[in-house]
């Protein structure tokens, strides 16, 4: 029972970590599509928030990242992004859980809503 168990957890490892590493090489053109409706009025940033929560469920933290921030640049006040964003830093199929940068992403935002 044992070692049906540990075969299953290691054979899940290696899935997950071959998923992440092939998808942070992957273009953002290679991780599909998302069709999310959000408040976003620049139409440029919507389709970088989008093409980061592809990459986010893709496992492509840092692409995501990147995309998440190029939207928060081209508009600041789009509270989406920032979301995403702090997302990135949540990796639970490899027990990294990082209470900062999650936290750090959002204040961006600012101390409240104004």
């Amino acid at each position: 029972m044992r070692r049906r168990f540990a075969a299953t957890l290691a054979a899940a490892f290696i899935i997950a970590l071959t998923l992440s590493v092939s998808s942070q090489d992957a273009g953002s053109e290679r991780v599909g599509t998302v069709d999310f409706p959000t408040s976003a009025s620049s139409p440029e940033a919507q389709s970088h928030f989008l093409r980061g929560v592809a990459a986010l469920h893709s496992f492509g933290w840092k692409q995501a990242i990147a995309e998440f921030e190029a939207a928060q640049s081209i508009e600041p006040d789009f509270a989406m992004p920032y979301w995403g964003q702090s997302l990135c830093y949540n990796h639970p199929l490899f027990s990294n859980l990082d209470p900062a940068d999650p936290r750090k992403a959002l204040a961006k935002l600012g101390a409240d809503p104004a």
